[in-house]
C-alpha cells in the first residue's frame, strides 16, 4: 500500500472479498456495510406519495469499462414507456463538492424526495455493489426497485424480500409490468415496505459504528 495503511476498511463485500485474495503488503481488510442515519432517512408520514416511481443517483458516469451505471441509463430511457397515467420522475444527483455538506441539507432533502414516490429505482451499478442507496431508500419507507447485488449471501437472501428485483436480462415488457404490478398492489408493497424497514435496523449509523469498533479495535470489545 502506497499509504502504509495496516487496516482498510471495505464497505462492499465483493470488494473486501477481492482485496483478501490478494494479500496486498499484508493490510488487514476488514468488512463494515453501508449505514444510513435513520434521523434523516425516515418515514415521513406527511409527505405525499406524488411520485409512483422515481430514478434515484448519477446517471451517466463512464469508466474505462464502459457504463457505470447501465440499468439506471436503462431505466431513464424506460419511464417513457410507462402509462402515462403513472407519474415518473428522475432526481438527479446533487454532485459531492457542496462547502455546506455538513449541515446535512441534502441528505435531508434527498430523504424527503425517497418520500415522496411509491418505487424508488436504484442498481447496483457495473462493480454489482451493494450502494448506499440500497439501505436509504428502505429506511424511508419506500418500496426500492433494483438489481440483485453481490454481497454476503445472508445479506442478499434478506435483500431478495423487499426488492422489487428488475435487471438488464430482463425485457422492457417485463420490467414495467412488475412495476406497475407494485404500484396498483398496494397490499403487496406495503409488505415489501415493512421488511425494508426491518432490515434496516440494523444499519442506522449507530450500528455501523459498533461494527466499526469491533472490526478495527476487537481488542475492546
Amino acid at each position: 500500500s502506497m499509504t502504509g495503511s495496516d487496516v482498510v476498511v471495505c464497505h462492499h463485500y465483493n470488494d473486501y472479498v477481492d482485496y483478501k485474495k490478494m494479500n496486498l503488503n499484508n493490510i488487514d481488510f476488514k468488512w463494515v456495510p453501508h449505514s444510513a442515519e435513520n434521523s434523516i432517512y425516515k418515514p415521513m408520514p406527511k409527505i405525499e406519495k406524488r411520485y409512483d416511481i422515481a430514478l434515484l443517483g448519477a446517471l451517466s458516469c463512464q469508466t474505462l469499462l464502459g457504463e457505470h451505471y447501465p440499468l439506471r441509463i436503462r431505466m431513464a430511457n424506460l419511464l417513457r414507456k410507462i402509462p402515462a397515467k403513472y407519474n415518473c420522475v428522475i432526481f438527479p444527483h446533487v454532485g459531492y463538492d457542496h462547502n455546506d455538506a455538513h449541515t446535512d441539507r441534502y441528505a435531508k432533502d434527498f430523504a424527503e424526495k425517497i418520500n415522496s414516490c411509491k418505487i424508488a429505482i436504484t442498481d447496483s451499478g457495473a462493480p454489482n455493489s451493494r450502494f448506499g442507496k440500497y439501505i436509504e431508500i428502505p429506511m424511508c419507507g419506500t418500496a426500492i426497485a433494483g438489481d440483485l447485488y453481490d454481497d454476503h449471501p445472508e445479506d442478499v437472501k434478506r435483500l431478495k424480500e423487499f426488492l422489487i428485483e428488475i435487471n438488464m436480462s430482463m425485457s422492457d415488457h417485463e420490467i414495467i409490468d412488475k412495476l406497475v404490478f407494485h404500484i396498483e398492489n398496494t397490499a403487496e408493497r406495503t409488505i415489501k415496505i415493512k421488511k425494508g424497514l426491518e432490515y434496516c435496523k440494523d444499519f442506522t449509523q449507530e450500528m455501523y459504528a459498533k461494527k466499526f469498533i469491533k472490526a478495527v479495535l476487537p481488542e475492546k470489545q
